[in-house]
């Protein structure tokens, strides 16, 4: 009886070693399925969004994203987009340090740490036909076209409608109808 218990007591530390190792990963894990269902949500986005006729350098063969201080999000597109088109053209992930370095993107995702110059950011992204998405609580009241939230567990975005419509683009009717509109 002995030996029975002390394989049970084995068995049982095993599984709880286990246990805890994977729990110890579920933040990491939990954080690149947001970012990948993000890069997902962006590509799929794009499909019915029209960008204004503009004069920028943005118009050409690549289809750029630039990530302002969201390392790990960068990596994550990178990734995704290693093969995959945006609009029918190679998709490029560009690091940007500032709002005066959005001009050459199509798209340009900032972070929460982008607070002190959101209103930089929305007048370049609105001036160069940037589409400005985040996933940072209250930004798209603050003039980012598109910003992701997470509610009941589930990622989903809002769009700025009065932001998005002054700043040129076109938003297919289907995609303002499944998302919270915001002013």
């Amino acid at each position: 009886m002995g030996k029975k218990e002390n394989k049970y007591a084995a068995m049982k530390m095993f599984l709880a070693t286990i246990f805890l190792l994977f729990i110890s990963h579920l933040p990491a894990i939990a954080q690149y399925n947001e970012d990948v269902i993000k890069a997902a949500y962006i590509e799929r986005i794009t499909r019915f969004v029209e960008w204004p006729v503009r004069g920028n350098s943005n118009s050409g063969e690549l289809f750029v994203i630039g990530v302002y201080d969201e390392d790990d999000f960068y990596s994550t597109l990178t990734d995704v987009f290693k093969e995959k088109p945006i609009k029918e053209h190679k998709v490029k992930i560009v690091l940007i340090k500032g709002p005066e370095e959005i001009n050459g993107c199509n798209l340009c995702y900032i972070s929460a740490k982008a607070k002190p110059m959101i209103r930089k950011f929305v007048d370049a992204a609105k001036s160069s036909g940037v589409l400005l998405m985040s996933g940072t609580l209250n930004f798209s009241k603050e003039g980012v076209h598109i910003n992701f939230y997470i509610e009941d567990e589930k990622l989903k975005f809002e769009i700025n409608e009065q932001s998005i419509v002054s700043a040129g683009f076109k938003v297919s009717y289907l995609l303002m109808q499944n998302t919270r509109k915001v002013q």
